[in-house]
């Protein structure tokens, strides 16, 4: 073997042996690649994420292929001559357009599934079905508002609860808000992702499969300040008869909510009164 290459691969061993023993844990437990998709849409979106996956490990692989036979085979030699090239036209034109088609490929296949994640008239916004909820969120925490058995906002059985608890197989909308800066909401079981923008109220959606009831961690996905990191919030989910129990609970424990007395844990909410929404 090539003496640099001997340097370099023994150079390699212990930071990768470092690298792979702090990841088993995580390996362990969330899988290889992706934790379990709990949604439709998660499925979609893995189906997408493999398919780059495996297009991209090939064009690498066979890249670093071809690296290091070159490598090896255009070495320095005693009494070798370089040899002067301008380049080729067709080579650059093949590695230019073959990207570029791919990438395009990709746009087309992602676009049915961006559309049902994303665009407001494929959003269940009407559904009877669906369950709505405010989140509020604030350095360095996650509020979560509901409308109470009568599934109306602005009623005296609205309440918040520091958690997010839903129902499975049914949509779940989110009406987001933040009060000070970018913050992002996201739930990776669910392939869910949503940035939270100061000023603007931002709709999404899920649906999470039913299955998969129990907790799940929502993590914000945006450096918002200094204590990023704590900003940890939990995700209940429910079979629907469960939800429909719990929810009534909660109401009946929390509401009505007290949008003036600065000592109460629902007084964030000043930064969204009922004024600001319609009764649904």
């Amino acid at each position: 073997m090539i003496p640099i290459l001997k340097t370099t691969l023994r150079r390699l061993v212990a930071p990768l042996a470092l690298v792979a023993t702090l990841a088993m844990p995580a390996f362990a437990e969330h899988g290889f690649l992706l934790p379990e998709s709990i949604s439709d849409n998660g499925d979609k979106i893995d189906q997408l994420f493999y398919v780059i996956l495996a297009v991209t490990g090939l064009v690498f692989l066979g890249t670093e292929g071809l690296l290091i036979y070159f490598i090896i085979k255009y070495r320095a030699r005693e009494g070798g001559k370089a040899h002067y090239t301008t380049g080729n036209h067709r080579a650059e034109l093949i590695w230019t357009i073959t990207p570029a088609a791919f990438l395009l490929l990709i746009a087309v296949l992602q676009f049915g599934i961006w559309q049902d994640i994303k665009f407001p008239s494929r959003m269940p916004t009407d559904d009877p079905d669906a369950v709505e909820v405010h989140v509020l969120a604030q350095q360095f925490a996650w509020k979560f508002r509901y409308a109470g058995p009568d599934r109306v906002f602005g009623t005296e059985d609205d309440y918040t609860y520091g958690k997010l608890v839903v129902p499975s197989g049914r949509p779940v909308v989110l009406q987001m808000r933040s009060v000070d800066v970018i913050h992002s909401l996201f739930v990776p079981e669910l392939r869910f992702k949503q940035d939270l923008v100061p000023g603007l109220t931002i709709t999404a959606w899920f649906q999470a499969r039913e299955g998969s009831e129990r907790d799940y961690e929502i993590a914000c996905a945006e450096l918002c300040g200094a204590s990023h990191y704590t900003m940890r919030g939990e995700m209940e989910i429910l079979a629907n008869e469960d939800w429909e129990a719990r929810d009534r609970e909660l109401s009946a424990a929390n509401a009505p909510i007290d949008y003036a007395l600065s000592d109460s844990s629902t007084e964030i909410f000043r930064f969204w009164p009922p004024s600001e929404f319609s009764a649904n």
